[in-house]
């Protein structure tokens, strides 16, 4: 019978330890691809607009709906911007998006629970040369005292047309997302570690 001298007997242990921590690492390395990133998304229901200047119109809705996208969710007590993953708003006639506007403005406060308590949101649609000469608007606010949901038109730089409603706070909701992170390259190193480590126990316990 073959003997294993001492210091076969320490490389075959470290080789068979190492073999392990490999497929040890490689199991992390797949619960970390799998596992999925928390994202929150707060969702805003207005009122119908009661105010009407340059006969706007917004058929068939005619209030501010949409809502924003955040990698986390808000903190309680807090009076700061966002800076949102996606958003989507419409006043019934035009839709903002990340793809076609830009959020020229946003600071949210929340209460003591988290839920948002007041806010300031302003979409533009050509934010090329500012405010002034955005071609629509929209904006939902808290502005100290006077709670107000806004639609204006802009179409040669200068005011057109508007929807308001006033003192009528429409209902902010939140709802938690999942999105499962990129896990090709994680899973693929898993699959050379696990591979690894295999070979290596396997090499050892036949030697």
């Amino acid at each position: 019978m073959k003997r294993l001298s001492v210091s076969g007997f320490r490389n075959r242990t470290a080789a068979l330890k190492f073999g392990r921590l490999l497929m040890v690492g490689a199991l992390l390395a797949i619960g970390l691809a799998t596992s999925a990133q928390a994202n929150t998304v707060y969702s805003y229901t207005g009122n119908d607009f009661t105010d009407f200047i340059g006969g706007y119109g917004c058929t068939p809705e005619c209030g501010v709906t949409g809502s924003f996208t955040l990698g986390q969710a808000l903190s309680a007590n807090i009076n700061s911007p966002i800076a949102p993953i996606s958003y989507s708003f419409t006043d019934g006639s035009t839709v903002w998006t990340q793809t076609n506007s830009i959020l020229w403005s946003s600071q949210v406060l929340t209460n003591g629970q988290a839920a948002i308590d007041g806010w300031e949101l302003i979409f533009e649609i050509n934010p090329t040369c500012g405010i002034g000469c955005t071609m629509s608007e929209l904006f939902t606010s808290d502005s100290g005292q006077t709670i107000q949901d806004m639609t204006q038109l802009y179409p040669n730089g200068s005011f057109a047309a508007g929807a308001y409603n006033f003192s009528v706070p429409g209902v902010w909701t939140a709802n938690s997302t999942t999105a499962t992170p990129e896990t090709s390259t994680v899973l693929l190193l898993a699959t050379g570690l696990l591979g690894l480590g295999a070979m290596v126990m396997r090499r050892k316990q036949i030697a």
